[in-house]
């Protein structure tokens, strides 16, 4: 059970890493009020919080 959490915190870190390079790259300040650009920011920012519940559902043991 301990190394099934600590893979799931190293996931969560490296998806976090990644987000954070794609919401910087992608976000509307950064392109002039682009409207494509920031519809890939909430697509970003979608995935990441969905993928993100993931990962703390499958982190946490079940109940029962």
């Amino acid at each position: 059970v301990k190394a099934m959490a600590a893979k799931a915190r190293e996931e969560a870190e490296a998806l976090k890493a990644r987000y954070k390079e794609l919401a910087k790259r992608h976000h509307p300040d950064a392109n002039k009020g682009d409207k494509a650009a920031e519809e890939r920011f909430k697509d970003i920012s979608r995935a990441y919080a969905l993928l993100r519940a993931r990962i703390g559902t499958e982190a946490r043991p079940a109940a029962g």
